[in-house]
């Protein structure tokens, strides 16, 4: 993969937004388009500070225009991330926000499978809660994610299971 080239004002704003909203919001006022300046991974503001489950200036940054569904280079969503490191209180706002809980990647990860893949059963619930009682959740596993879930992630595959999770490989 190509090396990105980053924009030192990426850095300067992601710090600024964890330390000083009001310094950001001169910021952002000056330069708008910091805030869709991404690192060498392709992310963002929001993607950086909702990992580091900061849901004020993630709430801040959605309010001022950021894009909640952003994409880094992997295809990942900020709701994803935050799904497979099991922020729950992340994965509400954004959800709240429109994030689209939905989202599965070009190469088959979805918001639901990254968090069962990690097994983090509180999100599991709380995006099977999401999803009407009929639907069917095994288009979420579309790749080898629903195996190693079951295998790996013991209290996550049960509620799966339960809502009808289907073993495809053997």
């Amino acid at each position: 993969m190509p090396e990105r080239k980053i924009d030192p004002r990426f850095y300067a704003f992601r710090d600024v937004v964890r330390s000083d909203l009001s310094a950001a919001a001169t910021m952002l006022a000056a330069d708008p388009e910091v805030i869709r300046l991404r690192n060498e991974l392709g992310e963002t503001a929001m993607h950086y500070l909702a990992v580091e489950n900061r849901p004020q200036e993630v709430a801040w940054l959605i309010t001022r225009g950021a894009e909640v569904d952003t994409k880094n280079q992997f295809e990942q969503t900020p709701l994803m991330e935050v799904a497979a490191l099991g922020l729950l209180n992340i994965c509400r706002l954004l959800v709240s926000r429109g994030a689209d809980y939905r989202y599965v990647n070009p190469r088959g990860e979805s918001v639901l499978s990254a968090a069962a893949s990690t097994d983090h059963e509180e999100v599991v619930e709380y995006l099977l809660a999401l999803l009407p009682l009929t639907e069917d959740i095994n288009p979420f596993f579309d790749n080898v994610e629903a195996e190693m879930t079951v295998k790996h992630s013991p209290k996550s595959a049960v509620l799966l299971i339960q809502r009808g999770l289907l073993k495809r490989w053997s």
